[in-house]
């Protein structure tokens, strides 16, 4: 029976809602950088730049084997909908904007979480807080290849923060960059770690 990351170790970890949001950010990476032996990926910056939460940049598409999956029209078209029904409703269109881009981020992560369980990793997670008006995240507590412990959630949040802070830099460097399929620096910064679970 998987063991649930303590509520005290929860506790120092999400202390306000941003670190919420900044868990985001470093579960995103993580995904990437355990699927970065599969595939290529491209990133482009942020449209607007946040000050308060860490800053992720915006994942355009990843692709495997040559076959592209365009994640910008993918999340559009599951949240859309909920976005054009809400302006219908009269709804501000601040607040229905922020939750369109609330879900699209979150239908990210999560696919990227399911791909991942195609590719033989499983998780010990959590859904975030059930809302009626955004989707839930499966919040990772843990990571696990070939039945074996590769990561806990702190492990997961420092190699998220290095992971996420490559990203930025390639970003603000050409605005756009594509992060070839078994990047160096993202396989350093894995430790090689699931490779060698894999391998055993």
């Amino acid at each position: 029976m998987l063991t649930q990351t303590p509520k005290s170790m929860e506790n120092a970890l999400f202390k306000n809602k941003y670190d919420y949001k900044d868990f985001e950010t470093y579960q995103q990476a993580l995904l990437l950088g355990l699927l970065n032996q599969y595939c290529s990926f491209t990133v482009k910056k942020q449209r607007k730049q946040t000050t308060i939460a860490q800053s992720m940049p915006l994942l355009k598409c990843i692709t495997f084997d040559g076959e592209e999956i365009d994640l910008i029209d993918f999340s559009d078209s599951f949240c859309r909908p909920q976005l054009e029904a809400e302006y219908i409703r009269g709804l501000n269109k601040q607040t229905a904007f922020r939750r369109y881009e609330k879900n699209k981020k979150v239908i990210v992560i999560n696919t990227l979480y399911d791909i991942c369980l195609e590719k033989g990793y499983f998780f010990n997670s959590r859904l975030a807080r059930k809302s009626k008006k955004t989707k839930r995240l499966d919040r990772i507590e843990q990571v696990f290849a070939n039945g074996k412990l590769v990561y806990s959630q702190e492990e997961l949040v420092a190699i998220g923060t290095e992971i996420n802070k490559y990203l930025v830099d390639l970003v603000e460097v050409s605005f756009e960059a594509t992060v070839k399929k078994n990047d160096p620096t993202i396989q350093e910064i894995l430790q090689l770690v699931v490779n060698s679970t894999f391998s055993q």
